[in-house]
């Protein structure tokens, strides 16, 4: 990731908050909506929010933080959404949807895609039979696929955000590289060596001209 992870918390704090507030009104449904009440949702909701604070915490740990974004967090998520749809009152099941779009997102935020398309898998796989005898129906399939499809588009616009960040780095750092060691030469002919050699991988181009003063006079390189 291009990012430091204090930048990756800016970056989930609108999902975290939004999971923590769904998570708590799923507690609250399961301890107040039924008589008795529904202790297992009870439960879910309150590993959930667990999760989420200890993924939250992790971020800010330098040591810990990598191998739990970019394996631990993706297969237990995972699992865990994938078996909310059978925990669920039947008009709740849109909270699955939702839960599942926004911790797909924050893996691939935080982890990256490949991680971001194992977690979608196992949530995928793990859901699939809660819809299984009814996915002969259109409605019950667009129901099923819509979020992953969503999901996936979030990815892959993601993954290219982060590409074009790390190019856009990269090109930054070249030119920078370049600067300092112009600073430190004063021979014209090792300038415009340094600047054939390096310079194309800072700018997508394959022709480009290069202005040197000399005596008062702008003159043009040519450089391929």
């Amino acid at each position: 990731m291009p990012f430091s992870q204090y930048e990756l918390r800016q970056f989930i704090y609108p999902l975290t908050l939004t999971a923590l507030a769904i998570l708590a009104l799923m507690f609250i449904e399961g301890l107040t909506v039924e008589s008795p009440p529904n202790y297992v949702l009870m439960v879910y909701s309150a590993a959930g929010l667990l999760h989420v604070i200890v993924f939250d915490r992790l971020i800010s740990s330098s040591t810990k933080y990598p191998m739990f974004s970019t394996w631990i967090n993706p297969i237990t998520s995972g699992i865990g959404l994938g078996l909310l749809p059978y925990l669920l009152p039947g008009r709740l099941i849109e909270i699955f949807h939702i839960l599942s779009i926004l911790g797909i997102t924050g893996v691939v935020i935080t982890a990256g895609r490949r991680s971001a398309y194992v977690n979608l898998a196992i949530i995928l796989l793990i859901s699939l039979w809660f819809y299984v005898p009814n996915l002969h129906e259109i409605s019950e399939l667009f129901e099923f696929f819509t979020p992953f499809l969503i999901s996936t588009l979030i990815i892959e616009a993601v993954a290219r955000i982060e590409g074009t960040t790390r190019q856009h780095i990269h090109q930054l750092e070249t030119i920078n590289k370049v600067s300092r060691q112009i600073m430190m030469s004063l021979d014209t002919g090792q300038t415009i060596s340094l600047l054939n050699a390096t310079i194309q991988d800072a700018l997508e181009a394959d022709t480009y001209y290069v202005g040197i003063v000399k005596n008062g006079e702008v003159h043009l390189d040519l450089f391929y």
